[in-house]
């Protein structure tokens, strides 16, 4: 496990960069803690509670149901792909775990991570429609901007007696200040 996270681990990156690379060594970590679960036998050095296929099917299920958002799932089970490949290319010498059995797993999570897309583009949706519900109608942003121009000259009380005095207002179109026509 070191070794994955040296393997992820970026010197050279900003701070983002490098606590990002300790974000997905510890999630890969959470893949390898969650397959051990039941597991009977203790010698984890053979490295045979990977090939877990009934487990590592119900992985995202679990992760939703401890409170994770679609989109960290993905995250998830993307980092545990990460992980299988990077195990797949440098098997530990004692692994008893054969190359076809880390390309199934392999396979199973790319299955897994392609079904949650669908998942998570469904999620995307209800949030952008929430977020939606609490934006402010163009029709009330543009009477509040007709009420702003009619107030302005009595704001500003430089003898602006005539709302037409006051022109568009870059201010209230979000351009930055307010000039008085001389």
């Amino acid at each position: 496990m070191q070794e994955y996270a040296k393997f992820v681990f970026c010197p050279e990156g900003t701070d983002k960069m490098q606590e990002n690379a300790v974000s997905k060594a510890s999630r890969a970590k959470i893949f390898l803690k969650f397959l051990q679960l039941g597991w009977p036998n203790i010698t984890f050095w053979t490295w045979e509670f990977l090939f877990n296929v009934p487990l590592i099917k119900i992985y995202p299920t679990v992760l939703r149901k401890v409170g994770l958002a679609p989109t960290t799932v993905v995250l998830y089970v993307g980092q545990a792909i990460s992980f299988v490949e990077y195990f797949h290319s440098t098997q530990p010498k004692h692994s008893r775990v054969t190359s076809g059995q880390t390309t199934l797993v392999t396979r199973e999570l790319r299955k897994l991570h392609k079904d949650l897309g669908r998942t998570v583009l469904g999620h995307q949706g209800l949030i952008k429609q929430k977020k939606g519900l609490r934006l402010i109608p163009k029709e009330d942003l543009a009477r509040c901007q007709t009420m702003a121009r009619a107030k302005m000259p009595s704001l500003l009380g430089h003898g602006a007696q005539d709302s037409e005095e006051v022109r568009d207002s870059p201010a209230l179109s979000g351009g930055g200040g307010i000039r008085l026509v001389p």
